[in-house]
């Protein structure tokens, strides 16, 4: 009986360590799923910050020709009169 509680015991402890290695194991890849979260995360920054700027882009090219219709309409105008 002695030598059975010892072998049980035994492969409790051995177990425990195999389920702590899976354990790291399993920690090991979350640190590495959160990394990989995070460098996508950094990459939809970076595309919002694009279309920010593009949209600015436009904005200002909007103005532009805002500004040039009204030149025109101030010209022709002028030679209308």
């Amino acid at each position: 009986i002695k030598n059975v509680i010892i072998i049980l015991k035994a492969l409790n402890t051995t177990v425990n360590i195999t389920e702590k290695i899976k354990l790291e194991i399993e920690k090991t890849k979350l640190d590495i799923e959160r990394v990989k979260l995070n460098i996508k995360k950094k990459k939809v920054i970076t595309e919002k910050k694009k279309i920010i700027i593009k949209k600015i882009k436009l904005n200002i090219e909007n103005i532009k020709l805002t500004v040039q219709q009204k030149i025109l309409r101030l010209v022709n105008n002028y030679y209308k009169n």
